[in-house]
């Protein structure tokens, strides 16, 4: 982009903090991935909220 001497370009930052107070496992809008070798992970049972993945054993799944 170029500019003339009498203009100028302005940068706007903006930094937003945030936190999620609570997942809701019934909607599609996010997916579990296994947080040691990254692949899809599934509910123990239907409406459980500890997940398990076919390849390693004791997870913490990654929401995303």
């Amino acid at each position: 982009m170029f500019l003339r001497n009498d203009q100028t370009q302005h940068s706007t930052r903006f930094r937003c903090h945030a936190q999620i107070e609570k997942f809701d496992l019934s909607r599609g809008w996010f997916y579990v991935h296994c947080s040691t070798c990254d692949k899809t992970v599934y509910p123990e049972e239907a409406g459980s909220l500890k997940f398990v993945c076919n390849d390693d054993e004791d997870i913490t799944p990654k929401f995303l």
